[in-house]
């Protein structure tokens, strides 16, 4: 069941970041936040200081993922592969995830606290003129990308990521990762509908085998 949460909590995280392109018209850019694993993809233009301004609960995952790491490499003897590595991280996450509020907040309450911490930690001039370097940054990173998308590429990325990750996987794995290539090739365009699916189906086609039927007995 956790697993079904997680790959549905990201899918739809990949369908907001493409809403926030095509409403905002902002792109995205690749940022390695640990070495050796895969790169985040954020906002282009968006100051650091303001991404890393309200990252307690990353914080709190890197503190708690250390302890992992830590209890790992001392019963296996060696650091984790990416696949144990990715397993860590989500128990790191699971372990340090606070209880839902009782009563939540208004969004419109939220976005006035945030508003006025940002203002107070860094000034007007950068929490007011957001948008407007977003847009600007933006520009810049589509001049130099191109916005074409090779299937094939596509398919070998999205089915060689899942097999270091997982090794077994399925469909809305394939669709998971398939998204998350097509953000980071066009860095927030739009892509053309059905493309993700596109992509799932030559996989499915190229790369996998329907499971074995079990003998008859």
């Amino acid at each position: 069941m956790l697993e079904h949460i997680v790959a549905a909590g990201t899918l739809y995280s990949l369908y907001v970041m493409e809403e926030v392109s095509a409403r905002l018209g902002w792109a995205w850019e690749p940022r390695e936040v640990t070495p050796g694993r895969r790169p985040v993809m954020e906002i282009a233009g968006i100051d650091q200081r303001l991404i890393g301004w309200q990252s307690t609960r990353r914080q709190q995952i890197e503190d708690a993922l250390s302890l992992l790491v830590a209890d790992y490499e001392e019963r296996q003897g060696h650091p984790p592969g990416e696949r144990a590595a990715y397993a860590l991280d989500q128990q790191a996450a699971d372990r340090t995830r606070p209880p839902k509020r009782k009563v939540p907040r208004l969004l419109s309450e939220l976005r006035e606290r945030w508003r006025a911490s940002a203002i107070r930690a860094f000034g007007a001039c950068t929490t007011y003129r957001l948008a407007q370097r977003a847009r600007a940054a933006a520009a810049a990173v589509w001049a130099r990308v191109r916005p074409v998308v090779d299937i094939a590429l596509a398919v070998v990325d999205t089915v060689a990521v899942l097999y270091v990750m997982r090794g077994a996987f399925k469909r809305r794995h394939l669709l998971t990762e398939a998204r998350r290539h097509l953000v980071y090739a066009l860095r927030g365009r739009p892509h053309r509908p059905g493309l993700d699916e596109q992509i799932v189906q030559a996989a499915v086609d190229d790369y996998t085998r329907p499971p074995a039927r079990p003998a008859d007995g």
